[in-house]
C-alpha cells in the first residue's frame, strides 16, 4: 500500500473526566455557577416587577394638570365649607380635583391630588364638619395605618396646629388635623417635609 492510499487519523473524542475526579468536580462547579447566575437574575427581575407592582401611584393621569383653585370657587356652593386650595411650592402642580363622597360614614369631601418634584405625591382630604369626623378619618387612613408621632404646623398668626402622623403597610404615609371646623387628611408619598409645608400652606389657605 502506498503512503498516499493510507486514511488519514481519525481526531479520537475528549475522555469523559473520571467519577470523583477533580476535573469533573470543576466541570460540575462551573456548570453549577452559570444555573445559579441564571436564577438569581430571574429573581432579582421579578422582585423588581412585584416592587414596581405594589408601590403606590398618583390617582389620576400624574401629567395631567387642572387649576385646582378654580374647582374649588365651583364647589364650594355645593360643599358646605370652603375647599382649601393651598399655594403650591415651586415644581409642584394638581392632576384632580373635586368634590366626592368618600369615606364611612359617607361624608362631602374635597379632594385634590398633588404630584412633585422625585416622584413626591399628596392627595388632600377635606370633609365637612360633623361628629362622625374621626370615624370618616379612620376609614380613609385605613385601620392598618400605626401613629408614629405628631407634626407641630405653623399656622396664620403664629398660631401652631398639630397633625397626626400615621405610616401606612403599603409606603404610604399621611398627616390628620383640624383646619378650621374641618377634618384634613393629607396621605401619599412624599418626604416628610413636604406633607407639613403642604399642611402649612393649607392652613394659612383657610384662614
Amino acid at each position: 500500500m502506498s503512503e498516499s492510499q493510507i486514511p488519514a487519523a481519525q481526531a479520537e473524542p475528549a475522555a469523559e473526566p473520571q467519577p470523583g475526579s477533580r476535573e469533573e468536580m470543576r466541570r460540575n462547579r462551573m456548570q453549577s455557577n452559570w444555573v445559579n447566575m441564571v436564577i438569581a437574575l430571574a429573581a432579582c427581575m421579578a422582585l423588581v416587577l412585584v416592587a414596581l407592582m405594589i408601590a403606590p401611584q398618583p390617582q389620576g393621569d400624574p401629567t395631567r394638570t387642572v387649576d385646582a383653585a378654580a374647582e374649588a370657587s365651583a364647589a364650594a356652593g355645593q360643599a358646605g365649607f370652603d375647599p382649601a386650595a393651598p399655594a403650591l411650592p415651586q415644581g409642584w402642580s394638581s392632576n384632580e380635583a373635586g368634590l366626592e363622597q368618600m369615606g364611612k360614614p359617607e361624608l362631602k369631601t374635597w379632594y385634590a391630588s398633588y404630584v412633585g418634584p422625585s416622584q413626591q405625591w399628596i392627595a388632600l382630604r377635606q370633609a365637612q364638619p360633623g361628629a362622625d369626623a374621626a370615624a370618616w378619618a379612620t376609614s380613609i387612613v385605613g385601620e392598618d395605618a400605626a401613629q408614629t408621632g405628631t407634626s407641630k404646623v405653623a399656622g396664620p398668626q403664629g398660631r401652631t396646629v398639630a397633625f397626626d402622623r400615621f405610616e401606612k403597610p403599603d409606603q404610604k404615609q399621611a398627616l390628620v388635623g383640624t383646619v378650621g371646623d374641618t377634618t384634613v387628611i393629607l396621605m401619599g408619598t412624599a418626604q416628610w417635609d413636604s406633607f407639613e409645608d403642604l399642611a402649612a400652606r393649607t392652613l394659612r389657605a383657610a384662614a
